[in-house]
């Protein structure tokens, strides 16, 4: 998929935010449905805690099997870019007896027809906490064998809130009124202790529907006052409007839930057919979750549904007879973005005239949509200036001879034009 043009100058190093930076990357196979989310905003596209705060990073994720695993975790301080880049020490950015923490036995899943063992942690926790403000990856290894490998990375913020954060939206873009596009804007009111002297020393990434692989970045604001910036008129902060996301939803293996078509049992292992879908040409409102998953409420009756809700095999159908059948097609959410792309890309199926991907996937409520190379020109979802999105702002600041970038300020805002 393409990406937002990226923009940066020289005092940051040349950074570049990378596509994959910042969205989970699974790199064992019996790993599946890793969540990180924060105990505050929910929508936000990396989970944020304020330093020193009360709030928790929560960190759950399964592993296929029964078998007894032993799992440990580690922080890593990354720049403003999420890169390890810095030179730091950990004994610079966390508070740690020896660098890592042992994760608690898992739990077992119960009456499942796919057998699985749930795990979770928090942080900050007695053991470990970060210390400075910024980006962070949490790496965690399988130490179960012979050797230690890295079962999966996945990251969060730490924020300061030394700065308040004031966003605008508006459909009448430098592009045109009304259009395709929705225009982002910003203003910043810095605390007493803080007093950007260079517009250089600012960094602002925004962020739509937690999409981080089309997120834009900017360096220098559009005005630099003393206590304030503003960051407005710039074409990097002009994004694709899109459309409000699909959804389904299965709560439990007992009956299809909303848009899916069938489920059964076949071989130990549940599969489910999803409604087929179709290619928008025109707009229509519809509340949605901007691509976030959300686990099953009621599960199979059970009290626990981390550990009841059962593994199904989810075929998406999408039908665009318009499309030639080489086109590449994704499913897309926050949720997908951990699964590798060559697993979620759909594939045309001749004998019913749909594009298909089948993807195994824990029970619960999926937001998603179909992306494609182009989200320009994407001809499933389309671009409608009237679509509800949600932007996340993350303000840098790093002074002149300082050895990392600080994160100042963030926030969440949903947009709906009217």
């Amino acid at each position: 998929m393409c990406l937002k043009n990226i923009f940066w100058v020289s005092l940051w190093g040349g950074l570049a935010l990378t596509a994959d930076a910042q969205t989970t990357r699974i790199h064992q196979a019996t790993i599946k449905t890793v969540t990180t989310t924060g105990s505050v905003h929910t929508q936000d596209a990396v989970p944020v805690v304020r330093l020193g705060g009360d709030e928790k990073i929560n960190v759950a994720f399964d592993h296929l099997g029964h078998e007894a695993q032993r799992y440990v975790y580690t922080l890593r301080h990354l720049n403003a870019a999420w890169e390890d880049k810095e030179n730091l020490l950990p004994t610079d950015y966390m508070r740690s007896i020896d660098g890592e923490c042992l994760i608690d036995e898992g739990e077992l899943s119960m009456t499942t027809a796919t057998l699985y063992t749930h795990y979770s942690f928090q942080l900050p926790n007695a053991e470990m906490a970060p210390i400075i403000s910024g980006n962070y990856a949490i790496d965690v290894y399988d130490d179960s064998g012979d050797e230690r490998t890295l079962a999966f990375t996945t990251y969060f913020c730490v924020t300061e809130e030394k700065a308040t954060i004031v966003p605008k939206a508006t459909t009448d873009t430098d592009r045109g009124r009304n259009t395709t596009k929705q225009q982002i804007e910003a203003s910043a009111v810095f605390g007493s202790s803080l007093s950007p002297r260079t517009a250089n020393e600012l960094m602002l990434t925004v962020v739509k529907n937690g999409d981080m692989a089309h997120a834009a970045t900017l360096v220098n604001p559009y005005a630099l006052a003393p206590g304030s910036a503003q960051w407005q008129h710039q074409d990097a902060l002009i994004f694709d409007a899109g459309n409000e996301y699909r959804k389904y939803e299965l709560q439990s293996t007992r009956y299809p839930g909303m848009h899916v078509e069938s489920i059964r049992l076949n071989d130990d292992v549940y599969h489910a057919t999803l409604s087929t879908d179709e290619c928008r040409k025109n707009y229509l409102y519809d509340e949605d979750q901007n691509g976030v998953y959300q686990p099953a409420i009621s599960g199979n009756g059970n009290a626990d549904t981390d550990t009841d809700a059962d593994y199904v095999w989810f075929q998406f159908s999408l039908y665009a007879p318009n499309l030639s059948d080489d086109t590449r097609i994704w499913v897309d959410g926050r949720w997908a973005a951990q699964i590798a792309p060559d697993e979620r890309r759909l594939t045309y199926d001749a004998a019913t005239g749909c594009f298909t991907a089948h993807l195994l996937l824990k029970g619960g409520y999926y937001s998603y949509r179909y992306a494609t190379e182009s989200e320009a020109t994407n001809p499933i979802e389309n671009n409608f200036w009237q679509t509800e999105n949600t932007y996340t702002f993350f303000l840098y600041y790093r002074e002149r001879g300082a050895r990392y970038d600080r994160l100042i300020g963030s926030r969440t805002s949903s947009y709906r034009p009217r």
